[in-house]
């Protein structure tokens, strides 16, 4: 991992989201862009006349952002600060084109900005539209390090890549990872599948640090997998998801309700359209 990606907005939460950028940058070494994307919507919403002309709010956001990028320098990894003007989820797009990003950490309000979805978050937006890895963390998360991350598993040939990415990702944390496949029901079948994968991703990828969990649910799978994750405080939940999956099940069954759960943790999402 080489370059990581933080939006700020100033605000408590992505401020929150930055602690969890700096400590990954620190361990891998990496450069951390911190930017700020000044919408025009922003302008027309808090212009005033006679206050402030457009250019002049882009030169304070620019003197803020260079505080907290002095502020967080540090020897193990260099930084930079950017202000774009422009849409949001394009000027995050073509900076990560640009720059050849490799993750994005971004701070989410948690339970309301997905039940925001429909207006559009931006951490809704960048997990909607970007394949590169992203990490979510909720306003409430506390960074306590990296010590025991959890990957949500339905089998899919292309968790073998995601998981090996995952490796390398906390291999500098010296994390504990637990695959975690949840089912309607234990038998033999379910037995015979988690052998078989487990298998198949002992010859894909370093399994030292891999433990392999498979528990039964009745209700709401992803209130399964909140309840495991409070029960073993595990620190980050993995998910492979498709893009462009939160918006197309949007009209189908609770998915707020569903990822509403999912929210409560740092979410690291990686896309399966990568793989």
């Amino acid at each position: 991992m080489n370059h990581i990606l933080c939006p700020i907005d100033f605000s408590e939460t992505s401020l929150n989201a930055l602690e969890y950028a700096v400590s990954i940058a620190e361990r891998h070494k990496a450069d951390l862009s911190l930017i700020y994307v000044f919408t025009e919507e922003y302008y027309n919403e808090h212009l005033t006349e006679g206050v402030k002309n457009y250019e002049e709010y882009e030169e304070e956001f620019k003197a803020r952002l260079g505080v907290i990028c002095d502020e967080i320098k540090n020897d193990n990894f260099s930084t930079s600060s950017h202000v774009i003007s422009g849409n949001f989820l394009s000027s995050v797009q073509n900076f990560i084109a640009a720059k050849k990003i490799d993750l994005i950490v971004i701070g989410t309000k948690g339970v309301s900005d997905v039940f925001d979805m429909m207006a559009g978050s931006n951490t809704i937006k960048l997990l909607d539209n970007l394949d590169i890895p992203i990490l979510a963390v909720p306003k409430k998360a506390t960074f306590n390090g990296l010590k025991k991350i959890v990957y949500a598993t339905s089998y899919q040939e292309e968790d073998k890549i995601a998981i090996g990415e995952l490796v390398k990702f906390s291999s500098p944390f010296n994390s504990d990872i637990t695959i975690l496949h949840l089912s309607k029901r234990n038998n033999l079948i379910e037995e015979a599948l988690l052998s078989h994968f487990r298998e198949e991703l002992e010859g894909f990828v370093n399994c030292e640090n891999i433990t392999f969990e498979k528990k039964t649910y009745s209700e709401n799978i992803t209130l399964g997998i909140d309840t495991y994750m409070m029960e073993e405080k595990s620190d980050v939940l993995t998910i492979l998801m498709e893009k462009r999956n939160i918006i197309d099940r949007l009209f189908h069954k609770s998915v707020t309700k569903e990822l509403s759960y999912l929210m409560d943790f740092p979410l690291l999402v990686y896309k399966k359209e990568k793989y």
